[in-house]
């Protein structure tokens, strides 16, 4: 695979990719983009995903669209399931014995834990995961998030190096839930293709049209947000602050909410908005491919997760220069300075949220800023060349580490 005396590649690299979903979010568009975007004269990649859950977008084939070469294997899942996990683990430990990969490199819980036990059963010579974010607090029980902690811990000693995506990140998992010792960890940030995210050109046209199909009043701040409708996106506190900004607000202030993406809640966030007397203020829009017209038809974009790794909502937001307010969770303060590129807040806290939702509203010059800074920030840290650039580092670093076993391998 790799010449002794040059150190250059004779022949692709082959890399097994594996996602629990190729869905549309974070980890697939980050998935995609790697396997899309890494230099095909060195690297050869299939991208494998699970079974798609029936609130969730499909992601696959515009994956395929970008040359992805994509393997599905339906039993392969969100949720926990014995058999399933079990069928799952035993074909991907037959796609790894075709394919013959150099690399294995998993994304998400699920996939890390059955695509890594797959990838040492095979012999694989280097094992990589990703947490694009964790599953440690606000997902489970106090006594699953242990067990799922003390499975990581297993996997980190079969696991030659793990990604994580922010520094903050690393201090969690790393330093807190002590998964690996700290030369094992790498931390690469995301990387986005935010060109289209960057034109501006467009971005009248995109908030008159985008604007118009949705009912939205002409002159209206438009607050929105944008991903799955699950627990831990927390939606309830942000139809709270839409509540309470509703009644601070003065009256010649014209405000609407818009709530993009879909998934398992939808029924009962939509109850929600109308027992709290605001569904007629509430735009539910579903899941939207041509995420630069929502962006540029939204003037604030908010967050109220519990838990998060580096929200690719948040990176999309800030490239199209629309200013952010966000809970201070996970990843969240390496890509946003209160005050500066954007405003943080504690996490489940309607009232503070609400306060300082109004401020920025009630000041078009703060908001202003806060849209210039956060697009400076995106756009030195977060564009995708950054990543590929990164990415490709760290895999022929690790080729190198493992020649004698890549001639065992190959």
């Amino acid at each position: 695979m790799i010449t002794c005396a040059s150190e250059k590649f004779v022949k692709k690299i082959k890399i097994v990719r594996i996602q629990s979903r190729i869905c549309i979010g974070g980890p697939a568009t980050h998935t995609t983009l790697l396997s899309s975007k890494l230099d095909k004269d060195k690297f050869d990649t299939v991208l494998v995903g699970g079974n798609i859950e029936k609130e969730e977008a499909d992601f696959t084939e515009l994956a395929r669209n970008n040359g992805v070469k994509t393997v599905i294997i339906e039993e392969m899942g969100r949720k926990i399931s014995l058999w399933n996990d079990i069928v799952s683990l035993i074909k991907l430990y037959k796609l790894i014995k075709q394919v013959k990969p150099t690399i294995v490199h998993t994304h998400t819980a699920k996939a890390g834990t059955i695509g890594r036990l797959a990838a040492f059963l095979a012999s694989v010579p280097v094992i990589i995961h990703t947490f694009h974010g964790h599953t440690f607090y606000s997902y489970f029980s106090p006594l699953k998030s242990k067990l799922f902690i003390f499975i990581e811990r297993m996997l980190g000693c079969i696991t030659d190096k793990i990604i994580v995506i922010s520094q903050k990140q690393f201090q969690e998992i790393c330093g807190q839930y002590r998964i690996a010792k700290a030369d094992k960890f790498q931390i690469i940030p995301l990387g986005l293709e935010l060109n289209k995210f960057l034109d501006d050109t467009q971005k009248d046209k995109h908030r008159l049209e985008f604007r118009t199909i949705w009912g939205i009043p002409s002159g209206a701040i438009l607050i929105g947000i944008i991903g799955r409708l699950v627990p831990i996106k927390n939606h309830v506190t942000f139809l709270e602050v839409a509540q309470q900004v509703l009644q601070m607000a003065s009256p010649n202030m014209k405000l609407r909410f818009m709530i993009v993406g879909d998934g398992e809640l939808r029924t009962e966030i939509e109850n929600y908005a109308t027992k709290l007397g605001i569904y007629k203020y509430v735009t539910f829009t579903g899941w939207q491919t041509q995420m630069e017209a929502v962006y540029d038809s939204l003037d604030i974009v908010a967050l109220t997760s519990l838990n998060e790794g580096t929200p690719l909502t948040l990176i999309e937001a800030m490239a199209s220069g629309k200013p952010v307010i966000t809970t201070n969770v996970g990843g969240i303060p390496d890509l946003v300075t209160d005050g500066y590129s954007g405003i943080l807040v504690p996490p489940n806290s309607p009232d503070i949220f609400a306060n300082r939702l109004i401020e920025i509203l009630k000041n078009k010059a703060m908001r202003d800023m806060l849209s210039v800074n956060g697009r400076n920030v995106v756009i030195q840290k977060y564009h995708y060349s950054r990543l590929i650039r990164d990415m490709e580092d760290l895999y022929e670093q690790l080729l190198i580490q493992v020649k004698p076993a890549l001639r065992r391998y190959s």
